[in-house]
């Protein structure tokens, strides 16, 4: 056998062994063999998040071979489309299973199709930041820390007086919206002193927007923030267009592999004084028909996500990417505000826009 064959073959054989083992410790358990079909739709941007999480899916084939598993891991537009298809298209049988993360308000929209919403990961807004440039500037994290337990005022002067600081302090990405809405949630409720308002008129959120004009006024945000994406601002604490972002976790996803030891986060400036943080909540929503407890859907569609939820699986994730896989909850407890950047096609939000103009 050639030597570019003998990886693959050994793969194969160990998968056979692997399976057959799997098989023969149901069977002396008397546990029947699973049977059904999963399709599965997940959210990830880059590598080697993608490939890792490729070969974990793979590798279930082998350990649940009486399980036709069909799935596509793609970025967050592409993968509401697909579902969306997928949902229009043919009912669901009674041995199959739809499983997708997806964002708070996507489950609204499909109410109905689904029978139960597992919590993915709640993760709370915070300013990231590229350690090594705060340290060149004198900053470590504890000394960020207690700048931001002081409030956004006494935060932004006193880094933008920084005789060393030649970058704009924040970065923004508005080309959709996001994270703009979220900055003026932020502010609104730091200013509010924790609390959210009640509705999404303009006249509602009125300390937020003007804490944001007179963050711009200042000086404060890079002054391409209307031309970048989310992921361009994210990115942007790397490529020295400004020292912070405010992001959620998905900011691991964006950043270069090798450069996200050197990522950082405090909380947003005035939120741990007031006891608050704004949470950006996904979940996995399992799709099935209405069937018994008899039917092969019941039996099969925890089985997957109770694979990649196992210790073993998400650790060898961990090792392969430095980001975490599906944790069922947060790390952190968290006071959860309803986000509103879920609201971004309110119609009342609309009016908010004309401040990015």
């Amino acid at each position: 056998m050639k030597p570019k064959y003998l990886i693959p073959a050994a793969l194969l054989i160990l998968a056979a062994i692997t399976s057959g083992t799997v098989l023969l410790y149901r069977a002396s358990r008397g546990e029947a063999e699973p049977k059904g079909r999963i399709q599965a739709f997940f959210h990830l941007y880059a590598s080697p998040s993608r490939e890792a999480l490729d070969t974990l899916l793979k590798e279930f084939r082998v350990f649940y071979p009486g399980v036709e598993l069909s799935y596509t891991i793609e970025p967050y537009q592409d993968l509401r489309r697909s579902l969306t298809e997928r949902l229009s298209g043919p009912p669901l049988e009674k041995d199959e299973v739809l499983v997708s993360i997806l964002a708070g308000k996507d489950l609204d929209e499909y109410s109905g199709l689904y029978t139960e919403a597992v919590p993915w990961i709640s993760s709370a807004w915070r300013l990231y930041f590229d350690s090594r440039r705060l340290s060149e500037l004198g900053f470590g994290h504890d000394d960020l820390a207690a700048l931001s337990r002081r409030g956004m005022e006494s935060f932004s002067e006193t880094l933008l007086e920084h005789p060393d600081n030649a970058e704009a302090l924040f970065n923004l990405g508005s080309a959709f919206y996001l994270p703009w809405l979220a900055w003026i949630q932020h502010l609104q409720i730091a200013y509010s002193g924790g609390e959210s308002p009640e509705g999404y008129s303009p006249s509602a959120w009125s300390r937020g927007i003007q804490a944001w004009q007179t963050l711009v006024d200042a000086g404060c945000f890079n002054p391409d923030y209307r031309e970048t994406n989310f992921a361009s601002s994210q990115l942007a604490v790397q490529r020295g267009k400004g020292l912070f972002v405010l992001s959620d976790g998905s900011i691991y996803s964006t950043y270069p592999p090798r450069e996200r030891i050197h990522l950082d986060s405090i909380p947003f400036p005035g939120s741990e004084t007031a006891n608050w943080q704004v949470g950006s909540s996904f979940y996995i929503g399992i799709f099935t028909p209405q069937r018994d407890e008899d039917d092969a859907a019941f039996k099969i569609e925890d089985l997957l996500l109770d694979y990649l939820f196992s210790e073993g699986v998400r650790q060898r994730f961990l090792a392969a990417t430095g980001v975490p896989l599906l944790p069922r909850s947060n790390e952190n407890s968290l006071r959860e505000i309803p986000s509103l950047t879920q609201k971004a096609d309110d119609p009342e939000l609309q009016e908010l826009l004309k401040y990015l103009e």
